[in-house]
């Protein structure tokens, strides 16, 4: 069996995992209440006085259900290890996946969570790939003019089964950094080029991508709030307005763009169009067997949005 089969039937099996322990958990243990009542005992002798039944232990223990305790490894370790570069700091993101991977006893690690950001603070590209072992510009140069090595990446990749990426924090810093002109396509090329250094430095490693395509709404904050509903509506109008021919649409589009800004809307679509250079780059890597599973994932869809996505 190959190593990325392996690795596809273990993201499986860790779900079903998940769905078995947890369902079999709660039912076992209520039908094992049930069934561990002691009975009691038939008899034939004269009744002196009333038999004394013994006290029912409840369904439901005083508290609630208990909290099943965490599984532990039969080997008392992890038997491999996994490197998740997760999309953000959220819960769902790193620490959800890090329970999934402890079901099959793999040992899932991501970087310090300074280097993740936080909601509309953006987490740091260039520090991340240093962190998955990459040497900086700084240190190339360093190294090109006799310069000292500088210490290594925390990661030893002789134990690591697999590369998980979020191409999102890898290249903007993260979802909401990703729905923001802030990274310039330049930039966000270059920052791909991890995934040709990590191939040839460590070939073995299958390497798992994934990218959001981006939503329709700007991101909920502070610095939205006056313009961010008209900017969602003139996204839906933009491609509703063109296919419709209703006239009546046509003219609120246009009220909408005066009322946005050419900044706004340019902003906007940046965006969208560096997003999409970006996503035909990582099909190019995929082509070309850099990347050995690529995923896109849509970002709270809708029938009608602004081109390109």
């Amino acid at each position: 069996m190959s190593v990325t089969s392996f690795s596809m039937k273990f993201q499986l099996n860790c779900l079903a995992l998940i769905l078995i322990l947890v369902s079999s958990y709660y039912s076992v243990t209520a039908q094992t209440r049930k069934t561990t009542r002691k009975p009691v005992p038939a008899t034939t002798q004269k009744k002196t006085e009333p038999e004394q039944k013994p006290e029912e232990e409840p369904l439901i223990p005083e508290g609630g259900i208990p909290t099943p305790p965490p599984r532990i490894p039969s080997l008392g370790e992890p038997v491999g290890t996994i490197v998740l570069l997760p999309l953000d700091d959220r819960p769902a993101c790193e620490q959800f996946a890090k329970m999934i991977g402890s079901i099959g006893e793999q040992l899932v690690i991501s970087p310090p969570a300074d280097l993740l950001g936080r909601f509309t603070t953006p987490g740091n590209p260039e520090r991340i790939r240093e962190w998955l072992g990459e040497p900086s510009l700084e240190t190339r140069r360093k190294l090109s003019t006799g310069g000292e090595n500088p210490a290594a990446s925390p990661i030893d990749y002789s134990k690591v089964n697999a590369l998980v990426v979020s191409v999102d924090m890898l290249v903007y810093g993260g979802l909401i950094a990703s729905r923001t002109n802030e990274t310039k396509l330049n930039d966000a090329l270059e920052r791909l080029e991890f995934f040709r250094w990590f191939r040839k430095a460590y070939p073995n490693i299958p390497v798992y991508a994934f990218s959001t395509i981006m939503r329709v709404a700007p991101t909920a904050s502070k610095s939205t709030r006056l313009w961010r509903n008209d900017l969602e509506r003139w996204s839906e109008l933009s491609d509703r307005a063109e296919k419709s021919k209703d006239p009546n649409l046509a003219t609120e589009l246009s009220e909408l763009t005066k009322k946005l800004g050419r900044h706004t809307i340019d902003e906007y679509m940046g965006a969208r169009r560096r997003n999409l250079q970006v996503n035909l780059a990582l099909l190019k890597l995929y082509e070309e067997k850099i990347i050995d599973t690529l995923m896109f994932l849509q970002d709270d869809a809708r029938d009608l949005q602004a081109e390109p996505l």
